[in-house]
């Protein structure tokens, strides 16, 4: 594939709706999860990294959380990279695991409704506030789904159906996941610790992350903050909800990412795992991470990034993306949570801001299903 630019960024996220506020706020600490309190005794536990709330009671009751989240993403990746639908062709690829759960939660959970809403009607609604004169795509993978984005986005420029792509990733609260999560016994009880001693299971999070991609280098005062250079996409089918333990098809998904950049391994100098917290997920990526780096992976700088805004589900793989973006842009990698790692596990999670010279790095997103993506980004020119 040709390199993508991304010239544009947006967020709503637990660390900050602001993307400059977000990096500034990654390197000085992470966002403690709270309890929601649900009174439901399937959802013993509904500790949850929530990102800010800035709507009121009537548009809540009109819009979901996760349109509201979205609409913010999307309209500052729009402003930053200097977008104009009016004059652009641009298309909108929504990744996210659950959608508009929240309408549907509403409906059942509350009386006197008579139309069910549509969990996935969320991309046509932002299309139509936005007026998108592109396509506009909801990919729907569980944790993978935004990471998947990227892949729809890239055909859809190389085939010069538009200008630019917003590939957005959302997720907001809903007591449906997190029911589910608990079943699966997959939540850690105080906090998302990826690869150390003491984790426990994942914590989910909310929010949204936009990133908007173009073909052409930026020009003028537009600004290019990396480029997205291969994708690689890979299903195990091994089990409903956990990955291989070996990591082979997860590391079939980084190899066809790195072959589509052209790089072998060793160009890769920076890391955002998928790196839930559960056992099974950090145990099997590592698995991979080793056979693919070798000897040279405890010198790669990785940054967990679910220690500091927890799991965002079908949003991940957006939120990694453009950290890892922000990353290359200032050269420089945030500080892990500071725990004690596994001792198993030898990896570079600095505990303070660390300077680097990159040029390559990559992100992991996996899914229940074993649908899994990585994605290499470069920095910009």
């Amino acid at each position: 594939m040709r390199p993508l630019y991304i010239t544009g960024l947006g967020l709503v996220s637990p660390l900050g709706s602001d993307v400059d506020e977000f990096w500034e706020r990654l390197a000085f600490g992470s966002e403690q999860p709270v309890d929601l309190g649900f009174p439901d005794e399937q959802i013993a536990n509904s500790r949850f990294y929530l990102s800010e709330n800035s709507t009121d009671e009537s548009q809540l009751n009109s819009e979901s959380q996760a349109f509201t989240f979205a609409m913010r993403a999307v309209r500052d990746a729009l402003a930053d990279a200097k977008l104009d639908l009016k004059k652009q062709r641009v298309a909108l690829v929504l990744g996210t695991g659950a959608g508009d759960i929240e309408l549907f939660e509403r409906h059942n959970f509350s009386a006197g409704t008579d139309d069910t809403p549509n969990a996935y009607s969320l991309a046509a609604r932002l299309g139509q506030h936005f007026g998108f004169n592109g396509p506009v795509v909801t990919v729907s993978t569980a944790c993978s789904a935004s990471a998947a984005a990227f892949s729809i986005a890239s055909e859809l420029l190389e085939d010069g159906n538009v200008e630019a792509a917003i590939v957005c990733g959302v997720e907001s609260v809903s007591r449906t996941t997190l029911a589910t999560f608990n079943r699966l016994q997959a939540l850690d009880p105080s906090h998302c610790r990826p690869f150390e001693e003491s984790r426990a299971g994942t914590v989910l999070g909310d929010g949204a992350a936009a990133l908007v991609l173009r073909m052409s280098a930026p020009e003028g005062s537009e600004r290019a903050y990396a480029r997205l250079s291969g994708i690689g996409l890979a299903c195990d089918a091994h089990h409903p909800t956990a990955p291989r333990p070996d990591g082979t098809q997860i590391a079939a998904a980084a190899r066809g990412a790195l072959a589509q950049a052209g790089i072998d391994p060793e160009a890769i100098t920076l890391i955002v795992p998928h790196g839930t917290g559960t056992r099974a997920n950090d145990e099997a990526e590592y698995a991979m991470l080793r056979k693919l780096f070798g000897d040279r992976l405890p010198m790669i700088p990785m940054f967990p990034l679910k220690s500091k805004i927890g799991h965002t589900s079908g949003g991940a793989g957006a939120f990694s993306t453009l950290t890892l973006a922000l990353m290359l842009h200032h050269q420089q990698v945030p500080p892990g949570s500071g725990g004690a790692l596994d001792s198993s596990f030898d990896l570079c999670i600095p505990n303070m801001s660390l300077p680097v010279k990159a040029g390559y790095g990559l992100v992991n997103a996996y899914a229940f299903g074993g649908n899994h993506v990585s994605l290499v980004l470069e920095a910009g020119l």
